[in-house]
């Protein structure tokens, strides 16, 4: 009885630890670090972002469009674009500006995120024919 006993930990111990070799090791990831050696990229909603952002660089006339929105009409495809932005773009307001920046795809919305602002004219010209 002893000796069935003995194989049936022995057994019990061999099963369970072919198991636990068998299930992969799971590595803690922080944000930042580089992949795994596997090779596979942390997945997230910021990743996707960064691999579909464009850059882009808009030159217009500035105006607010509503609170904390923006809006431009660029110069050259004569595309109107509005954005969110922070308050501090508000003193280029109603100002030729060039804007630099990423348009960037979410799902089926795309949207332009300003990174910086440099002033072209502290006016907006008219159009022409207006």
């Amino acid at each position: 009885m002893r000796n069935v006993l003995i194989a049936t930990f022995t057994a019990c111990l061999g099963l369970g630890s072919m198991v636990w070799a068998q299930t992969p090791s799971q590595s803690p990831s922080t944000p930042g670090q580089p992949p795994s050696a596997a090779g596979q990229p942390p997945a997230g909603p910021q990743q996707s972002e960064q691999a579909q952002g464009e850059a882009t660089n808009l030159t217009g006339c500035l105006t607010k469009a509503g609170s904390g929105q923006y809006s431009i009409v660029d110069d050259k495809t004569q595309r109107h674009v509005t954005f969110a932005a922070p308050d501090k773009i508000e003193p280029y307001l109603n100002q030729t500006v060039e804007l630099s920046g990423e348009t960037v795809a979410r799902g089926a919305t795309t949207s332009f995120v300003p990174q910086s602002v440099k002033r072209v004219s502290a006016s907006c010209q008219a159009a022409p024919g207006k």
